[in-house]
């Protein structure tokens, strides 16, 4: 039997960011293996890094047109509270990190369903004001500290 790609809570989240992004060079995917969009050949990745990297997912891939990731999403539910789960969520943060892939981790139990969209669509908006935002911005800097 198939199955749907995205839980319902899921879904919700993917038709929240898509509206938010609809008119911008950005896209989103779900479900993504975290080796298909992070290339490890320059990583140094203990064992366990190594398995987590071979077998973990990310649940939402924010990219650029050109299909770069830009960032990542998680969303950590009820399942994210046994030891095994967190030891590998730590472990892709750690990956991030040597990735350099900025990645924002959200308690999913914290926020009822209208504070879940609200805090989705502003969380991709203020990362898109920022992109288009920061140049001006480290110009501005670059003028004070010169």
């Amino acid at each position: 039997m198939i199955k749907p790609i995205l839980n319902g809570s899921e879904l919700s989240i993917y038709n929240q960011i898509k509206a938010v992004i609809k008119e911008k060079s950005i896209n989103v995917f779900s479900q993504q293996n975290v080796k298909s969009v992070i290339d490890s050949t320059k990583l140094n990745l203990s064992g366990k890094e190594r398995d987590t990297y071979n077998n973990a997912i990310f649940d939402f891939v924010i990219t650029d047109a050109n299909s770069v990731a830009l960032f990542v999403i998680e969303f950590d539910g009820p399942d994210h509270k046994r030891d095994k789960n967190q030891l590998s969520d730590y472990r892709k943060v750690l990956i991030c990190k040597k990735a350099n892939l900025p990645i924002l981790r959200i308690n999913y139990d914290l926020f009822d369903s209208f504070s879940k969209d609200a805090i989705i669509e502003f969380i991709i908006y203020r990362y898109l004001k920022w992109i288009d935002e920061k140049e001006l911005f480290i110009d501005d800097f670059n003028e004070l500290i010169i």
